[in-house]
Order: structure tokens, then C-alpha cells, then sequence
């Protein structure tokens, strides 16, 4: 029996202790499972070994699936696809399941700074985003191993212009990741196979800001397209969209300026922005704007005081979004934008961050109750005001029955986070 082949048998069918995989690593050895995927190396005219090119894509939303078939068909083996898997999920839970992975699946020792930076992103992570990052480095990994070349990256989604995400549903749970920490970290460990990526594609809304990050992460990328608004979802033709960046970035061709598609914004390192600009003439004026939409609209809006003007809150945030993608943001005004971006995005939505609570929460919210001694409300009904009347009435009541452990606890960590639409407490998947 080959390495390989040892491989494939030791694959833990459950979960293993860290002492088993350590032991496993010594017998199958840690490039063993790299060399499952490794292809014969082509060669160019002059007989000298010339790598594939690749294509990553990793889809979030239920509906990816569509978009990766139009590419495997243009593509074929060279489209590298990441979809939601329940399986890969659930073979990620535990810690020892990232140690098996990271120490046999791709083959990094045990102990060394490579090692270290995937542990702790992984356990980092909540266990629905790890298994698109694993999907990433593992296709990262073929690049460093020299299996092929990974020069294009396809992020498939929703967005805010800081992570990106799919949405949550009954047996679907495809989590988020954050641009900056998550795919820094898999850069870092993964060096070589990152400073392949020469084009990237935001196929997801509000990615315009993103476009920063992404830049310093990959330091050889030389165009990524963006949106500084909605993007198309697939039934209005994101794929289409795909295949025209493809098309474009086939064989290292670069952006063209006449590729104007909707919102998409196109960033080139030779030139910038070649495409939809967030760079203002009058920042200072832009921002004093934004701060009094925010006083005028969001905030009465946020508290109850107003009913909820989609349309108006869409303008605002798109208004935010292109000033947080402005060179000529400082560093204060960028912290307020980012937190004006976490509420807002969450606002947009309200109605479907008030169904996931009433859905996601059922058993905290009936135990919380329970505790104080009120009917549970229909929270996947309410209004803003209607909430926030509610999140006084439980606060009243549970401090009239002396605040038990539990009703505290559902309103420090739920109720009040809901209230206040903080990200800790209605998870991007909501919205």
C-alpha cells in the first residue's frame, strides 16, 4: 500500500484525540495526503515543467451551485469549487477534528508557525465558516505544493464590504468569514500559494470596501471586481457576470474599463479604479451628509420613532459604503463608519432579523418567559417599536421577579443585542 493509499484508509471516520493524530502523522507522514491530489506536471514547448493554471471559487448562498456549474463547464478541472457541505460541517466540529485536518489532510507539522496560524483560525471561526476556509486551504495548499497555479478567486455571496456570507437556513448553515482576518491568515500560511492570486471577483453587494483589504492580503493581485451597490443575485444574472470577469482575466488579461456592469466597481493596480471611483472631490461635505442622514433617518428609525423607509435606509448605506471605500477616510471616521455599517445592515433587514429570532431563539426566548412569568410574544411579526416595547417590558418584569440567572442572561446576550442590533447577537447569516 502507497502513502497515499495509507492515507485514504486512516482518514478518521470519527472524531480522533490529538495524541491518535500525532501518531497517524508518524506512520502516514505529513505530505501524505497532498500527494492524493498531485497531477503529472505538464510541460510548455521547451520541454521545462509548467504548472496549470486554477480557478477558486467558493459559493455561500443556497443558490451557488448554479453559478459553479456555468464555470465547470467553461472551466472544467481547472474551476476549483467550494459549495455548502453538512458532512464537511460536521467533520469540523471539534478540535481534534482541525487538528486531524491541518496536521494529515494538508499535511502541515505539528508545532510550526504555519501549524500554529491555521489553529487558531480555525478555532477562532464558529464551526458553519470552517468549512469553506478549509475548502480554501486546501486548494491554497495544492498552490504552495506546486500541484498547479491558483491565480483567480472567485468570492460568491452577501457582503458588507468586511465579510462575506451565505444565508442560514433549515439545513443550510454556510457561515461567514471575514476578509481581512480570515483570508489574511490563510495568506500568511499559505505565502507562496497567495502571491499567485492575480485576480479576484466579488460576485456579492457592497464589496467596494473590500477591495483594500484584499489588496494588501495578496500582494501580486493585479485586479479585483467589486460592487459598490447590489450586485445581481443568480436569477438576475450573476453568473453572467462570472463568465464576462473570466473571460476577461483569461490567460492574465487584466479588467477593461468598457467592462461596466450595474454597480460593479473595477480596481486595477496599475490604475486604480477604473470603474465606479469611491474616491470623492468633496469628502468633508460627503461626510457632514452622511452624519445628518444618520441623525435624521437611521436613528429615529432604529428606536421606533419612525416606521422603516427601506428605500431611504438602502440610499444611506450605499452613501456609507462608498465613503468607507474613499482613500481620504481617516482613521476615526473609519471606526464610525464600521459601526454605522454593523447597525445599518442589520436595520435593512429588520424583517428578516426579527423571523431568525423568533426561529433561531424559540427555546431560549420560551425559557426566558417562562422564568418571569409573561405569554412569549410574535417576535417574527414585530415592528421596531413594537420591540423595543417589548425588550422594556421583559427587562421590567425580570427585574419585578429578581432577575434569575436565565432571563438575565436571554437579555444581556439576546434580547438587548437584537434591540440594539449588534452583531453579536444577530449573526450576518440573519440578514
Amino acid at each position: 500500500m502507497t502513502a497515499s493509499e495509507r492515507a485514504v484508509a486512516l482518514r478518521a471516520a470519527v472524531p480522533l484525540s490529538p495524541s491518535v493524530t500525532l501518531d497517524l502523522q508518524r506512520r502516514v507522514g505529513n505530505r501524505a495526503v497532498a500527494k492524493l491530489v498531485q497531477r503529472d506536471a505538464v510541460t510548455d514547448v521547451d520541454g521545462h515543467s509548467k504548472l496549470e493554471s486554477r480557478t477558486a471559487y467558493l459559493g455561500f448562498n443556497p443558490d451557488a451551485g448554479q453559478e459553479a456549474a456555468k464555470l465547470k463547464a467553461k472551466l472544467g478541472a481547472q474551476a476549483l469549487i467550494s459549495l455548502y457541505d453538512a458532512d464537511e460541517r460536521a467533520n469540523l466540529a471539534k478540535p481534534e477534528d482541525i487538528t486531524w485536518f491541518i496536521g494529515v489532510e494538508l499535511g502541515v507539522p505539528v508545532g510550526t508557525d504555519q501549524f500554529k496560524v491555521l489553529e487558531t483560525l480555525f478555532n477562532a471561526v464558529n464551526q458553519d465558516s470552517r468549512a469553506h476556509l478549509a475548502d480554501l486551504a486546501k486548494m491554497l495548499a495544492g498552490a504552495e505544493n506546486d500541484q498547479y497555479t491558483l491565480d483567480r478567486l472567485i468570492l460568491s455571496g452577501h457582503s458588507d464590504g468586511v465579510a462575506v456570507w451565505g444565508e442560514d437556513r433549515d439545513n443550510f448553515h454556510p457561515g461567514s468569514i471575514l476578509v481581512e482576518r480570515d483570508l489574511g491568515a490563510l495568506a500568511q500560511a499559505f505565502p507562496k500559494a497567495a502571491g499567485e492570486i492575480k485576480h479576484i471577483m466579488f460576485s456579492a453587494c457592497y464589496t467596494i470596501a473590500a477591495v483594500n483589504l484584499v489588496t494588501k492580503i495578496f500582494p501580486a493581485v493585479e485586479d479585483v471586481w467589486s460592487y459598490s451597490g447590489s450586485s445581481p443575485d443568480v436569477a438576475g444574472g450573476s453568473a453572467g457576470h462570472i463568465l464576462g470577469w473570466e473571460r476577461d482575466t483569461e490567460a492574465g488579461q487584466g479588467l477593461k474599463k468598457g467592462e461596466q456592469l450595474g454597480t460593479a466597481a473595477l480596481w486595477t493596480r496599475a490604475k486604480g479604479f477604473i470603474v465606479g471611483d469611491p474616491k470623492s472631490a468633496n469628502f468633508g461635505e460627503q461626510w457632514s451628509s452622511l452624519r445628518r442622514e444618520w441623525s435624521d433617518v437611521v436613528v429615529p428609525e432604529a428606536w421606533g420613532k419612525q416606521e422603516l423607509n427601506h428605500e431611504r435606509l438602502n440610499e444611506i448605506y450605499s452613501h456609507l459604503q462608498h465613503l468607507l471605500a474613499d482613500p481620504q477616510i481617516n482613521h476615526q471616521q473609519q471606526y464610525e463608519a464600521l459601526q454605522m455599517k454593523d447597525r445599518l445592515v442589520r436595520l435593512r433587514y429588520w424583517e428578516k432579523v426579527r423571523a431568525n429570532f423568533a426561529q433561531k431563539r424559540a427555546d431560549l426566548i420560551k425559557a426566558a418567559y417562562a422564568e418571569v412569568g409573561l405569554p412569549v410574544p410574535d417576535f417574527a411579526s414585530m415592528s421596531r417599536k413594537a420591540f423595543l416595547n417589548a425588550e422594556a417590558d421583559f427587562k421590567k418584569a425580570m427585574e419585578a421577579s429578581g432577575s434569575s440567572a436565565t432571563a438575565k442572561k436571554f437579555y444581556d446576550e439576546q434580547l438587548e443585542g437584537v434591540a440594539r442590533l449588534t452583531s453579536e447577537a444577530v449573526p450576518n447569516e440573519w440578514v
